[in-house]
């Protein structure tokens, strides 16, 4: 990745602008939306353990300590994916977020979420991710 952010750094004009938008490190989080009230079911785990995100941070890093780019400015947001069942979301998440991981307690924490009473439900995913634009030295 450091590599890359160099060659980037070689292809901007100086005074240029990098704009970078990955996940952050926190591990994203399921929910539960009944009746427009939230409930926290789990942590979505990923096989590769969300290592690419901070790999992508440190090497941000890196070209910051060698001078390459400054930080402007940096904030972060919730990107949140709605599913209307745990089974959708397992779907989405199959052929989207392929290293993705959903524990087998969810269906069961979900499940205790559904009564006779509940006229909306959804479940939710949510990410957060780090967004920061960059100037080049």
């Amino acid at each position: 990745m450091v590599h890359a952010l160099e060659t980037v750094h070689s292809l901007i004009k100086p005074g240029g602008l990098l704009l970078d938008i990955h996940p952050g490190t926190e591990k994203a989080w399921l929910e539960a939306n009944v009746n427009g009230k939230e409930y926290f079911l789990d942590t979505l785990e990923e096989t590769d353990d969300y290592i690419e995100y901070k790999q992508a941070g440190d090497a941000l890093a890196h070209v910051i300590r060698q001078g390459l780019f400054s930080v402007e400015e940096n904030g972060k947001f919730s990107f949140i994916i709605h599913a209307g069942t745990i089974e959708e979301l397992r779907g989405f998440l199959t052929e989207n977020w392929k290293d993705a991981v959903l524990s087998e307690s969810v269906d069961g924490k979900a499940r205790e979420y559904i009564t006779s009473s509940v006229e909306s439900y959804e479940v939710l995913v949510r990410e957060e991710i780090l967004i920061a634009r960059y100037r080049r030295k």
